[in-house]
């Protein structure tokens, strides 16, 4: 469950839209509605598509795991939560030794996605813009989206983190409530010099793109054997070329629409950087630059530039999403 923010956490129990729930009372989330109902209650399971996410994050690790367990796990059901719940734990590190990824070239052998040095001085501000867009990150994340080296990014975090702006937990930044407040102000600020109508028609155009990104993630996820969906093990290289290639055309015709928003909005241009970084390392053999979480990937750039022309549109995910636009 995720965006659930009508949910408050504390020592004593939760508080769900306004309901307390004491710590060790049994609720029940319906995982594909995010209903939520008190005590147990009974229901059927559902593999959901994005099933294939886990399998594939799990093989980058090293960590030895079953289709049929990783579906089970990202299935559509029923879940009584009790009081032995706990917050999943972070993922490990990737074992030494394990297996690459089927059909990728090692990391080193594909261009590194790292942060090239800025072309215009930065300031706390474009760390607060990207933490209102990204939510929370690492200094090292920051530093990508920014592109900039990572000291000048943790220098600019201290400096927020001192005015009371930014906070970290678990070892990830992310902005307080009077930094969320700035961080709103800033893409309005941003919105308002480019004007709503042209940050409008910069989100309807991205959409005919983004459903073709979706296409092409689904498709290196998972595969068609003998008529079923299957998790995709990168085993047909003649598959996963097609897929790639799908990427690359996909890559030009986002270039070519986000290149002339750069010359109104030069903030982008990061975006555009990322996504040219990411699109070069997967087509040289890095099927991680595809779509993992554990890079900057071409999938997780796109998902951050989608979040921020919806906040420079005036307008937010749980709308655009209900509305069939995300």
């Amino acid at each position: 469950m995720v965006g659930a923010a009508a949910v408050i956490v504390r020592a004593d129990g939760v508080e769900i839209a306004g309901r307390q729930f004491p710590a060790g009372e049994a609720i029940t989330i319906d995982g594909g509605t995010g209903e939520v109902f008190a005590g147990s209650v009974a229901g059927a399971s559902e593999v959901v598509p994005e099933a294939g996410d886990a399998p594939a994050w799990a093989h980058e690790l090293g960590i030895p795991i079953g289709v049929a367990q990783a579906t089970s796990a990202f299935s559509r059901s029923w879940a009584a939560v009790g009081p032995e719940a706990a917050p999943v734990a972070a993922a490990p590190a990737p074992v030494e030794g394990a297996p690459a990824e089927a059909g990728t070239a090692p990391a080193e052998a594909a261009p590194a996605a790292e942060a090239a040095p800025a072309t215009a001085a930065l300031s706390p501000d474009d760390v607060v813009r990207v933490l209102a867009v990204k939510g929370y990150a690492t200094a090292e994340g920051i530093a990508t989206a920014m592109r900039c080296p990572a000291d000048e990014a943790s220098g600019l975090v201290d400096r927020l983190v001192a005015d009371g702006l930014v906070e970290i937990g678990a070892g990830q930044f992310r902005l307080t409530a009077d930094g969320k407040a700035v961080g709103r102000e800033k893409i309005a600020a941003d919105s308002d010099r480019w004007g709503a109508d042209s940050a409008l028609a910069a989100l309807d155009a991205f959409l005919a793109l983004d459903h073709r990104m979706k296409e092409t993630v689904t498709a290196w996820q998972m595969r068609d054997v003998d008529g079923a969906q299957t998790f995709n093990d990168h085993s047909d290289a003649a598959y996963d070329a097609g897929v790639l290639a799908g990427l690359g055309a996909l890559h030009r015709d986002a270039s070519a629409w986000l290149a002339p928003l750069v010359a109104r909005l030069p903030r982008l241009r990061a975006y555009l950087e990322r996504l040219d970084q990411a699109a070069a390392a997967a087509a040289a053999g890095d099927g991680k630059y595809v779509a993992s979480p554990r890079v900057d990937s071409y999938h997780g750039v796109w998902f951050e530039l989608h979040e921020d022309l919806i906040l420079l549109a005036r307008r937010n995910r749980a709308d655009e999403v209900a509305a069939g636009r995300a």
